[in-house]
């Protein structure tokens, strides 16, 4: 997973235009679309803003990894485009919701199991 690509798929759970994420961060459009079309790479400020807001840490940002704060587990998941796509729906929905799509997620592993 690249950066421009996680960087849209990010923009995208959010429900923001382009032009909306330029203005967050006070950019030109045609800055922040040189950053999602992988024509540059934001300076490091602008790059921890970024994770900042969309609450995941640099190494989510811009590899798509997972960071290992535990060096006795090397192989934590890598979170790929979907993933961080579904964790970030989630946050977005309210509590009753959460809990039905909980629910159901529970439901769906059981019947794996059988």
């Amino acid at each position: 997973m690249d950066f421009q690509t996680n960087l849209r798929c990010l923009r995208k759970a959010k429900g923001l235009t382009q032009q909306e994420m330029a203005d967050i961060f006070n950019l030109q459009r045609q800055s922040y679309c040189n950053y999602e079309n992988g024509h540059r790479m934001p300076p490091m400020d602008l790059l921890v803003a970024m994770a900042d807001f969309f609450s995941v840490s640099l190494d989510v940002l811009v590899r798509g990894t997972v960071a290992l704060e535990d060096q006795h587990n090397p192989t934590l998941p890598v979170l790929t485009r979907e993933t961080i796509y579904i964790l970030t729906a989630y946050q977005k929905l309210p509590p009753s919701t959460r809990k039905e799509l909980i629910d159901y997620l529970t439901f769906k592993l059981e019947r794996l199991s059988d």
